[in-house]
């Protein structure tokens, strides 16, 4: 099987291209992404050597994640990886560990090879301003409520991806809805970064995979390189009961489909980093909380309507197709995992929900066909695990490192899981 490779260039003339191939130029010349920068990374600022290439092997990773199909849900994949570096040799000595990392955030099988970068820095990386903190900002809860956290003395820097439409427009609003909180600006920081549907000069179609368990690194390296040249380390702000990714079931692999910021991934990619030779470190504040002990810090910074407000114009939902059902294509469900973690978080919290969800709203037809197959089998597995409750042994199975007691992984499992009690679901 020949290997998945990113392409980095600033000719004007496209090369052959494989659709095992990503060719990536600095816009506005067209590459086989669809983005707002080119490998240089300009909007971020003055980004080094190590930080660019972290950036490039995300990037190549999310492709090859969204474009390879999996045989089956869950089915493990070969993904061989042609990765370009600044220093071959110095990645290659961790590229078993990085492969070992990648197949831990997937469940695929990786395989990378890592060869010379041509090409330098270009004339127009502009100058980044010094500001406050920086953190990831996707537009979600925990992401929001970080921000909130972070920015008691000053706004921070604050970094977002998104790959579909819609989803830019939703993190622009609530940034501004943080200036008003503030009554300052933040910096925002968007890139647009996915792959088109076909590729660049044959048009030939991508294959496609839906599920994107990797875009996590991509989320993170972009994270990181906005945050070395701001004299900062990078917070990653999720609640711990999602971050610790307790299965709800003896079937499932996890409550979640990622890894994200589970502590294992976090520690070892930090470890990675490290031993690479790159500075910046990142943290999860909300890492031995829960999602509704982290709405809690939010209502007390705030008064509990501003909070409300703010918290309900975040988004949760796992879920794309709201649109099948006349709703906007950020509407939350309400009945995914995502779902039912955030609104018992309102409920613990004891903060009003004013988010619109889709079992609650619709009526007649339309609300006949949401509720048909297995809409509610994540609402069932949940009431599974609550009858139950999480045992050390549970814990013990998720490989957690030995910083993390389980004693209190235990207890924070619990916890979550006792405020998702508190939310009923009924199709009828």
């Amino acid at each position: 099987m020949s290997r998945l490779r990113l392409r980095i260039s600033s000719s004007k003339k496209v090369p052959a291209l494989s659709l095992r191939d990503f060719l990536w130029r600095p816009p506005p010349l067209k590459s086989s992404l669809q983005t707002s920068t080119g490998p240089q990374l300009e909007p971020l600022g003055k980004i080094d050597d190590l930080h660019r290439d972290f950036v490039g092997l995300a990037t190549l990773v999310y492709l090859a994640d969204r474009t390879v199909p999996r045989a089956a849900p869950g089915r493990e994949r070969e993904m061989p990886l042609q990765v370009s570096v600044s220093e071959p040799a110095r990645w290659t000595a961790l590229s078993e560990a990085f492969e070992d990392l990648l197949r831990f955030l997937t469940g695929d099988v990786w395989s990378l090879r890592f060869s010379g970068r041509r090409g330098g820095r270009g004339d127009d990386v502009r100058e980044a301003s010094l500001v406050g903190a920086t953190s990831l900002f996707s537009g979600g809860a925990d992401s929001l409520a970080g921000a909130v956290v972070l920015g008691v003395d000053e706004p921070p820097t604050l970094v977002s991806h998104w790959a579909a439409s819609g989803i830019n427009h939703h993190q622009t609003a609530l940034a501004g809805r943080l200036t008003e909180v503030w009554g300052a600006e933040p910096e925002l920081l968007q890139i647009h970064l996915g792959r088109r549907t076909k590729q660049l000069g044959t048009e030939e179609k991508f294959e496609n995979e839906n599920s994107s368990r990797s875009r996590s690194l991509l989320f993170l390296a972009l994270g990181l390189a906005a945050a070395s040249v701001r004299g900062h380390a990078l917070t990653v702000a999720e609640n711990g009961f999602a971050s610790i990714n307790v299965p709800l079931s003896g079937e499932r692999r996890g409550a979640l489909s990622t890894r994200t910021t589970h502590p294992a991934f976090l520690d070892g990619l930090a470890g990675l980093l490290q031993e690479l030779g790159v500075s910046t470190s990142m943290s999860n504040p909300f890492q031995d909380l829960t999602k509704g002990q982290v709405f809690k810090q939010v209502r007390d910074l705030l008064d509990k309507k501003e909070a409300s407000e703010l918290l309900s114009a975040s988004h949760s939902c796992a879920k794309s197709d709201m649109w099948r059902y006349g709703l906007s294509a950020v509407a939350h469900c309400g009945v995914c995992y995502g779902c039912l973690v955030r609104r018992a978080a309102f409920i613990a919290a004891k903060i009003d929900d004013q988010t619109k969800y889709a079992n609650e709203i619709l009526s007649g037809s339309s609300r006949k066909r949401f509720f048909r197959g297995s809409r509610l089998s994540t609402y069932e597995s949940v009431q599974y695990a609550i009858e139950g409750g999480f045992t050390e042994k549970d814990i013990l199975g998720l490989g957690l490192p030995t910083r993390v007691k389980v004693e209190a992984a235990t207890r924070l499992a619990n916890a979550g899981l006792a405020e998702l009690g508190a939310v009923k679901i009924r199709a009828s």
